[in-house]
């Protein structure tokens, strides 16, 4: 550790100081430190939550029942003797094993007894072996640096780096989900589930049907440690939280409890609510001497601020709009909560009942107890907290997640089912992140099958899924109650919403959608789909009106039609009632001479296509054709949306198509064969159902 060098009144100011501090709490320090495992553990009983607040200013809370009105925290023998004057205490077993301790954090390559688990170093070298082996879906950018690192003479510290996934070969816009573990050092789980996420999207990728759809069109940003510095204290055994941050004096006097709460440093609503976090430097919920005062802290807020717009309203109450994409989720450790703003208050958020509903969502998965963290009965206050920031400064919903039941969590019972558990609840939130205050309100759609398949085209296709309303969980806080099945339908390489084209309506398969589980089928005509990967998304609603997450089955197709299409010229407004000019070019990618015939569907559509088919065309040629088209004066119904069905003479019963869509949106989503068709309008994000 860094020596200090002190003149001697500062030194004698700072002790009479200290030696004051000491006296008014005179053992609380003694019962905050982090570097060794605490010499008994007991139960504190309070009364309510100003009695839970008040314990919360200068424990350690380690767990909170609120059914049976006591916490568990570490206490020094002064402390316990003082509290049984106030308060009924009872003495507790340790939650978990203690990891063996080792000399020094740096020399550190492995935490003994709890394999399952990577060091900061290891996690680096994973980092940078995701984006080696899968260059054009990972990169790693670097978005800050450890305290440690930003001070000179002491050790080397850490930089803070962020592993982006997303399929770069597609083109935005593209929703965000922003995924941390470790903020807080001795959660070690935390960590390795970041990882575990990252890996398995990467290695689902073009196999996995959700996970290559979630990596096409969203993007996932982790930083696995947020807190490196005090993470390595950690993996030598020590109950290390807080950072390394050892500039504050006023921890002169217990240097072993240095540092500060990154989870109390955040710049909105700091130091804003009693017991929420604390001034004393060397209490663990120390929140710093300013207002993200910590370069971790700073890094994180200025990362979130260049991934996600701003979209709090002026008005301080009012609820951020819900179409808002984007969504952040912290992992901690432990307890078994899903925990959403706000934090440093028990009134409800503006968006409280969107931001309850994915909290049960989650809840589902872990079968967590899902509630508000600052709510009377939830956990229990706090300011200054990442997620409560990203809400009150930006409008993006952010959660956390208590895992497990221990700091250390055995590594037997994170294999036995914990880390799957988490890594459900994972998947969803990303899903979810495209419209976190809207999907999470309707049915998930389940068990498609099959999930992935390959395919001629002209084969039949029959997909078949669930669509379920009652996967929802709270706890001992309640759940959403399930209402039944609507709707459901398709889209073939868009969403649902997107897709009037290669769009269908799912029908229920006992003939009726009138129950929260519904099995749906759908039959579909692949003549005319091209060659390649496609993506067919699901979705289902329920009565409430409101359309759930969509899920998504992988088809490959082969042999099929031998020739590409591509739009050369659009109209700049099609106005329903007017005929509209397009431009089509066709390019034989067969050995052999063609010719292609076009027809126009469906018949509330007029067109003016060639008489004769367009051709002869060479291999490896391209020929231009140009029609028009005329919309109905009123607008269709999407399964009414017009196509042009080209067909090749060569190969009988081959076929591609386009569509011909009313005005308004963005045209280059309804094309997915068209990468380089510039929209008529400035593209938008997507709408969201």
């Amino acid at each position: 550790m860094r020596s200090r060098h002190w003149n001697s009144p500062l030194l004698a100011t700072c002790l009479v100081m200290l030696l004051l501090a000491g006296l008014a709490l005179p053992s609380r320090a003694a019962a905050q430190r982090a570097d060794a495992a605490p010499t008994a553990v007991y139960r504190i009983y309070f009364a309510g939550a100003a009695g839970l607040q008040q314990l919360a200013a200068s424990l350690d809370i380690w767990s909170v029942n609120h059914a049976e009105g006591y916490l568990v925290a570490p206490l020094t023998p002064e402390q316990a003797e003082s509290l049984q004057a106030t308060h009924r205490i009872e003495a507790a077993p340790l939650p978990g094993p203690m990891p063996l301790q080792t000399l020094a954090a740096q020399d550190v390559t492995s935490i003994p007894d709890f394999a399952c688990y990577r060091t900061v170093e290891e996690t680096a070298d994973t980092l940078a072996a995701l984006a080696a082996t899968y260059p054009q879906l990972a990169r790693i950018k670097t978005i800050g640096v450890s305290w440690e690192k930003q001070t000179p003479g002491g050790p080397a510290g850490y930089d803070l780096d962020v592993l982006v996934l997303t399929n770069r070969t597609r083109p935005d816009p593209k929703f965000r989900f922003f995924l941390m573990g470790a903020i807080h050092a001795r959660e070690l789980a935390t960590a390795e589930t970041t990882l575990r996420f990252a890996e398995s999207l990467l290695a689902g990728y073009g196999v996995d049907a959700d996970a290559t759809w979630l990596l096409d069109y969203g993007e996932l940003h982790l930083l696995p440690i947020a807190n490196p510095d005090g993470r390595k204290r950690a993996e030598t055994g020590l109950l290390w939280r807080k950072n390394t941050n050892r500039s504050d004096a006023a921890c002169i006097w217990s240097p072993d409890s240095d540092g500060v709460d990154l989870n109390r440093n955040s710049s909105f609503k700091w130091n804003s609510c009693f017991g929420c976090s604390s001034g004393v430097a060397c209490d663990l919920t120390y929140r710093g001497r300013t207002p993200a005062s910590e370069p971790e802290t700073q890094a994180l807020e200025s990362y979130l601020r260049t991934l996600f717009v701003d979209a709090r309203p002026p008005e301080p109450d009012a609820a951020v709009p819900e179409t808002t994409p984007g969504l952040l989720l912290s992992l901690h450790s432990y307890g078994g909560y899903v925990l959403y703003p706000w934090g440093w208050t028990s009134l409800p958020a503006p968006n409280a009942a969107a931001l309850q509903t994915l909290g049960r969502k989650l809840g589902y998965f872990t079968q967590y107890n899902a509630c508000q963290i600052g709510a009377e009965g939830c956990f229990y206050q706090t300011d200054g907290s990442i997620e409560d920031w990203l809400y009150g400064e930006l409008g993006i919903p952010g959660y956390t997640i208590e895992m497990g039941d221990w700091f250390f969590e055995p590594c037997e019972t994170y294999e036995a089912g914990l880390a799957d558990a988490t890594l459900a609840a994972l998947r969803y939130a990303f899903k979810a992140a495209q419209a976190p205050y809207q999907t999470p309100a309707g049915p998930e759609v389940v068990a498609v099958t099959p999930s992935t398949v390959t395919l001629a085209a002209g084969d039949p296709f029959t997909v078949t899924a669930q669509a379920d309303d009652t996967r929802s969980y709270g706890g001992v806080y309640g759940s959403d109650p399930a209402q039944p099945i609507q709707a459901a339908r398709a889209g073939l390489d868009f969403f649902p919403w997107q897709a009037p084209r290669n769009g269908w309506a799912m029908h229920a398969a006992d003939g009726s959608f009138d129950q929260p589980q519904e099995a749906l089928a759908l039959e579909i005509e692949t003549a005319c789909w091209s060659a390649g990967r496609h993506l067919l998304f699901l979705q289902a609603q329920d009565r409430s009106g409101r359309w759930g997450v969509p899920s998504a089955a992988l088809v490959e197709v082969t042999d099929a039609a031998q020739f590409s299409l591509q739009f050369t010229s659009l109209p700049s407004v099609p106005y329903p009632g007017r005929p509209a000019t397009y431009a089509i070019s066709i390019t034989n990618r067969s050995p052999v001479t063609d010719s292609y015939t076009l027809a126009g569907e469906p018949a509330t559509w007029q067109f003016d296509l060639p008489a004769q088919p367009a051709g002869p065309v060479a291999p490896g040629a391209t020929i231009a054709v140009t029609f028009t088209a005329t919309a109905p004066r009123l607008e269709a119904s999407p399964a009414e949306q017009a196509r042009i069905v080209v067909t090749s003479t060569a190969q009988p019963g081959k076929c591609l198509d386009v569509g011909l869509m009313m005005p308004d949106l963005s045209l280059r989503r309804y094309f997915p064969f068209l990468p380089t068709l510039p929209p008529l309008t400035r593209p938008s994000d997507p709408p969201t159902g």
